[in-house]
């Protein structure tokens, strides 16, 4: 579907369920840097975790989305990513009769995890659940909204620092939060019991958090493995069903 924002010609895709009747939760996900909406969508594939979703697949510009410090074009030129994301949810609403305004939910992977970080911080009540993979914020957000958020990560990726007491990887002078730093942030924020739960399955692990208001924080950890999108080998799921399984233990 086209769009024009910003003075520029925008696109996304959205791909629905047939048959099946709604009110269904609805995904907004945001791919690495350097592929399409198309490459994503086939990528994340929800449709093998999930039949009762709306997912939606927005286009960046120049295949990059501007997350504060990261990444590329879209970054120098000052997009407004932001805007162009909370339009296109709402024509998503506004169109697609079975998607549920009340369950929305944003998903992210490298540079579309660093973006969704930045949207949930400026626009907190948008989004029932975050969740990202490959990602730590590239924007500063002095005062992280409460909010329910799975961080994903391998500890084999190169980009990114585990913690704790490990330097941060740093990104045109701006030091990104480590994962665990970047789920300390988020569990202050939520105010989350000290008490946590973990499960592992195959080479995953991960560990969960129960806070006020119903909501969650959650850091999903791969053993080894790099900054490519994990896929589901023997008994360890892929990151698109880590995702969804978190998104449905908060409503969808």
């Amino acid at each position: 579907m086209a769009m024009a924002y910003g003075g520029l010609r925008r696109s996304y895709l959205v791909v629905a369920p047939i048959g099946v009747a709604g009110p269904l939760p609805l995904i907004i996900d945001l791919s690495g840097r350097a592929v399409s909406a198309s490459y994503e969508a086939a990528r994340m594939d929800w449709q093998a975790v999930t039949t009762r979703a709306v997912i939606v697949f927005p286009s960046d510009v120049g295949l990059t989305w501007d997350a504060g410090n990261c990444c590329g074009s879209s970054a120098e030129n000052h997009v407004d990513d932001i805007g162009f994301l909370e339009a296109v949810t709402a024509r998503v609403l506004a169109t697609v009769s079975v998607a549920d305004p009340a369950r929305v939910y944003l998903a992210g992977y490298s540079n579309g995890g660093k973006m969704a970080l930045d949207l949930a911080c400026q626009d907190p009540d948008g989004w029932k659940a975050v969740a990202v993979y490959g990602a730590t914020a590239t924007a500063a957000c002095p005062d992280f909204p409460a909010t329910s958020l799975q961080v994903g990560a391998s500890t084999g990726d190169p980009e990114l620092t585990m913690g704790p007491g490990s330097a941060p990887h740093s990104i045109h002078g701006f030091p990104e939060p480590t994962v665990d730093d970047q789920v300390t942030i988020a569990r202050r924020a939520a105010d989350c019991s000290p008490q946590d739960s973990t499960s592992t399955a195959g080479a995953l692990t991960t560990t969960t958090w129960s806070c006020a208001a119903g909501r969650q924080v959650a850091l999903a950890v791969y053993s080894g493995g790099s900054h490519s999108w994990p896929q589901p080998s023997g008994e360890t799921p892929g990151a698109t069903a880590t995702m969804w399984q978190f998104f449905v233990s908060q409503g969808a």
